[in-house]
């Protein structure tokens, strides 16, 4: 499901979000950060309670979003699930006061990257994964069949996120 409505009966404390800054200290104690050494701290409210529906650890696409899930109001959310266990909140849309939605910028860098860059990172690690547990048990036959499969569950698994962002997205965007 991509889209719980109601009323948002318990909203948690927003915890992270921001900037870590990676740099290099001089010796007068300042810090030069170079550029591309700003990383941004996802931003995650451990309990929403929508309606009847619990949703627990829900990570924010954007801090800026936390101010926008104000407990008793009458909202719709819109939730889409990175690789399917973290749920990422994409917008909301509120009955009485200010809603927020990702921009379509966003949500096309966010889109490119579930086709390029997470089939890669999750088919690398599926590979490893696929390969190496059956070399430790001792059959190379299926070392490399849990090779294959680790490559195809990553690029899928990621596909598949891409897939359910775009439709979450174009689900907020039609209301």
């Amino acid at each position: 499901m991509t889209k719980y409505c109601g009323e948002l009966k318990v909203v948690g404390a927003a915890a992270g979000g921001g900037y870590v800054a990676v740099g290099r200290e001089q010796p007068d104690g300042s810090v030069t950060v170079p550029v591309g050494g700003l990383v941004r701290v996802a931003t995650t409210i451990p309990l929403i309670q929508i309606g009847d529906t619990q949703l627990k650890n829900v990570r924010l696409c954007m801090g800026e979003l936390a101010g926008y899930i104000r407990q008793g109001d009458r909202a719709c959310l819109f939730v889409f699930g990175h690789l399917l266990r973290t749920k990422i909140v994409i917008g909301v849309k509120s009955e009485t006061g200010p809603s927020w939605t990702m921009g379509f910028g966003r949500f096309v860098v966010t889109l490119i990257t579930y086709l390029t860059l997470w089939p890669f990172l999750v088919g690398l690690a599926g590979a490893l994964i696929g390969g190496l547990v059956p070399l430790l048990i001792g059959s190379n036959t299926l070392s490399t069949i849990g090779f294959i499969a680790g490559i195809a569950y990553g690029i899928g698994i990621s596909l598949l996120s891409g897939v359910r962002l775009a439709i979450a997205y174009r689900q907020m965007r039609s209301n």
